[in-house]
């Protein structure tokens, strides 16, 4: 973070909450988590205590079941020839 100094940095989003709670932990050691807030996507046990804490902006809960679900959804309905809803 000591790196990083450009006053614009508002916020960080982590592709996971592994590494949202790294960077938060660093953010927070620097004494930036009042500025820089960080987000990660998972919706882990230890990324909704972060947060209940106050050093972990917020997580988006992700199931790669769901998103399988709606591709083949989609994937049905163009075979068939009808169209995918926007």
């Amino acid at each position: 973070m000591q790196r990083h100094t450009d006053p614009a940095l508002m916020g960080i989003f982590c592709v996971n909450d592994a590494m949202a709670l790294s960077t938060a932990l660093k953010v927070k050691e620097a004494g930036k988590d009042q500025d820089i807030k960080v987000v990660g996507v998972d919706g882990i046990d230890e990324a909704l205590a972060a947060i209940k804490e106050g050093w972990l902006s917020a997580t988006v809960a992700f199931s790669p079941s769901e998103v399988a679900k709606g591709i083949l959804d989609c994937a049905s309905l163009l075979l068939r020839g009808e169209k995918v809803p926007s």
